[in-house]
């Protein structure tokens, strides 16, 4: 499992299971992490790599991926 930790103002951090494709967000203003399914190595490194963290998710992972949010 792949894990980063973010400086960002909205998202504490995220991990990647690269064997069953699933990226999870934690963001500050939830208990409870995101999951999302069927996300390719690539997005989860495009994440690490992403200057903002929060405008990434809303563009590229938001609608995109299906998640597991309660």
């Amino acid at each position: 499992m792949s894990i980063i930790f973010s400086d960002s103002s909205v998202v504490s951090g995220a991990s990647f299971d690269k064997f069953k494709k699933k990226l999870s967000i934690q963001f500050k203003s939830r208990e409870e992490p995101y999951v999302f399914n069927n996300v390719p190595f690539s997005i989860f490194n495009k994440l690490r790599n992403a200057e903002s963290k929060g405008v990434f998710i809303n563009e590229e992972i938001l609608g995109v991926y299906k998640n597991e949010a309660k």
